[in-house]
């Protein structure tokens, strides 16, 4: 499981926590201020938009992520290797105390604590 590869940011400076009605995005409810966790890599996703992250392997990361349409868009920043990428959204669907994202590799089950 390689979390880097589904996740890349690299200089988003906002992102979106209401949608056009004023209502708060339930993703961004369940996200913002919370660590989320798969098989070893932990990700810290802030209120401000940005994450910070380790892998099980120690290597860490960072970036900046929003809510668009339902999906989680994230930017890594430099020195990831996936830096590069730009902005990648991907399919992301909320369960009781976890969210489900959809990449390249398929979909990762994170817990949201």
């Amino acid at each position: 499981m390689k979390f880097i590869s589904i996740l890349a940011p690299t200089a988003l400076l906002g992102f979106s926590a209401c949608t056009d009605t004023g209502v708060e995005d339930p993703l961004v409810a369940a996200l913002a201020g919370k660590t989320i966790s798969n098989g070893g890599t932990v990700i810290d996703v802030l209120e401000d938009g940005t994450f910070t992250g380790t892998t099980k392997n120690g290597n860490t990361f960072s970036g900046a992520w929003e809510i668009i349409g339902g999906q989680w868009c994230r930017t890594l920043n430099p020195p990831s290797p996936l830096a590069d990428q730009g902005q990648v959204c991907q399919e992301t669907v909320l369960g009781e105390e976890s969210v489900t994202v959809t990449g390249a590799n398929g979909p990762l089950v994170w817990v949201i604590e």
